[in-house]
């Protein structure tokens, strides 16, 4: 932990500072090549509504759940409220994330496999243009991989509760995220807790289960039409 630390605050951040630059550039004039995606307007409308005091809806008075992140659009309507431009306030805060991530990818490639590999992934994640353009475009995407790497590192560090509060949180930026909260829990159980995959369980239901209670009493679902629709489900 320690020698990450080091790595992250000491000398070593001044040979990812080429990097780093490289990822605001590229992702910069990929803002200027790249329109935002469609769907990050609809979140957009839903926070701003909410902002507004009109509920978290895209059309007055129809409650109907029409974003698949919901943790996102609140973070949104709080941009709102504190009045930053939008969606301009987005963009930086995806670019922040990234350059996060590709620090976090250096760190975790140095520690599990090496130097090398690390600058490899920092110069192809830098450069990819197609990371690029899902920066820009809007999206919680980012920041959910942010919380994804975050709660499964926590809980290879024995961090497992605040593993868990991470990953149960992300489920509201993307349903995958409960592939990633089994993911924990079979890693638990390997581990040879029985007992305390089952508090792990418990601990995420509790923090999962009343935002779904309040999205089945607001919308009567608890998933987004989009993704019933994609599931086949409608």
């Amino acid at each position: 932990m320690n020698n990450n630390l080091k790595y992250l605050y000491g000398f070593s951040l001044k040979r990812a500072l080429p990097f780093l630059i490289a990822v605001i550039a590229s992702r910069v004039i990929a803002s200027i090549i790249f329109p935002q995606f469609d769907d990050s307007f609809i979140t957009l409308r839903y926070a701003r509504n909410l902002s507004m005091g009109y509920g978290f809806v895209f059309n007055y008075g129809e409650c109907i759940l029409g974003v698949s992140c919901p943790l996102f659009g609140l973070f949104e309507a709080v941009l709102f409220l504190c009045r930053l431009p939008m969606p301009q306030s987005i963009l930086i805060f995806n670019i922040l994330i990234d350059t996060a991530l590709m620090i976090a990818g250096i760190i975790l490639l140095r520690e599990f496999a090496s130097r090398t590999t690390g600058i490899i992934f920092a110069v192809l994640f830098s450069i990819d243009p197609t990371l690029a353009r899902i920066c820009v475009g809007g999206m919680e995407t980012q920041l959910f991989l942010l919380t994804v790497i975050c709660a499964i590192w926590l809980h290879y560090r024995r961090r497992e509760t605040i593993g868990m509060v991470i990953a149960s949180l992300s489920f509201f930026l993307r349903a995958e995220a409960i592939v990633v909260i089994a993911l924990i829990l079979i890693m638990e159980l390997n581990r040879g807790s029985l007992r305390s995959t089952l508090k792990l369980l418990a601990f995420c239901l509790i923090l999962v289960t009343p935002g779904l209670l309040i999205m089945y009493y607001s919308y009567g679902a608890i998933l987004a039409q989009s993704v019933v629709t994609k599931l086949g489900l409608s």
